[in-house]
């Protein structure tokens, strides 16, 4: 399920917050479901969904969306106008029955980044698109794809790499293993990149001592799949990191160029 959460800063003067966010709103997102079912947010945080040693959040975000007028990049920082209004979308790979839960919880709570508060008037259930086993999609936010050998610094791999797709859909079966779904050999799986791709490098924790720097890519893909791999991909995001806002996409039509 995706959900749509429309906000507004509480600020009446112009506020600014850092442009690498992302972590701040994984934080912020366990910190709401604790007050909720704290046993089942510390699970999600410390295991999550698991098969052998891999540990699936199965959830994505977007980045903060606003009018192009209601905010101004200056270096690493982003300023955002008094009362400016945007939304936000979370993305779950959960059961239907979870959708007045997430739209209980979350109404009315107040975002803070970095002591910056805005207040989430409305969450709205986003309509499913129709799954073919043929889908285009377009990143929403960077996908990050690694390889990492013995006790490397990870390489992360760019859409026109010729591991890329194996390594696409290598993550999205284990993901699908991970919550009892079924993967077999004669599953038709094919990726194919549609457009130019853009680097992103993304800091997490920033200026603390557990900085780090992570790089993913902004590209129009086409995937060819069981509808399993489609939902799985699009619900709870492409590639790694997820909880960390990597991967989430939105479908193109098939005639976008």
């Amino acid at each position: 399920m995706r959900f749509k959460f429309e906000f507004v800063s509480l600020s009446r003067q112009a506020v600014t917050i850092p442009l690498n966010y992302q972590y701040y709103l994984h934080s912020w997102f366990y910190s709401i479901l604790s007050k909720a079912d704290e046993q089942f947010a510390e699970w999600l945080h410390e295991r999550g969904f698991v098969v052998k040693a891999y540990r699936y959040k199965m959830f994505s975000f977007s980045w903060l969306l606003f009018e192009k007028q209601a905010i101004q990049i200056v270096g690493d920082r982003m300023v955002i106008s008094p009362n400016a209004q945007g939304s936000l979308i979370f993305s779950f790979y959960l059961d239907e029955i979870a959708e007045k839960f997430i739209i209980g919880l979350f109404t009315e709570q107040k975002i803070n980044i970095r002591g910056t508060e805005f207040l989430i008037k409305t969450v709205k259930r986003l309509r499913d698109p129709k799954f073919e086993t043929t889908m285009r999609y377009r990143t929403m936010t960077p996908v990050k794809v690694s390889l990492q050998l013995e006790q490397s610094q990870p390489t992360y791999l760019s859409p026109d790499h010729p591991e890329y797709g194996r390594l696409i859909f290598d993550n999205l079966q284990k993901k699908l293993l991970s919550v009892g779904e079924r993967v077999t050999v004669d599953d038709d799986l094919q990726f194919k990149l549609l457009s130019d791709y853009r680097s992103k490098l993304i800091t997490i924790k920033a200026g603390s001592p557990a900085q780090n720097k992570v790089r993913g890519f902004m590209f129009d893909f086409e995937l060819t799949a069981p509808l399993r791999y489609q939902k799985v991909g699009y619900f709870a995001g492409f590639g790694e990191s997820n909880s960390m806002g990597f991967g989430l996409v939105k479908v193109l039509s098939k005639n976008s160029k």
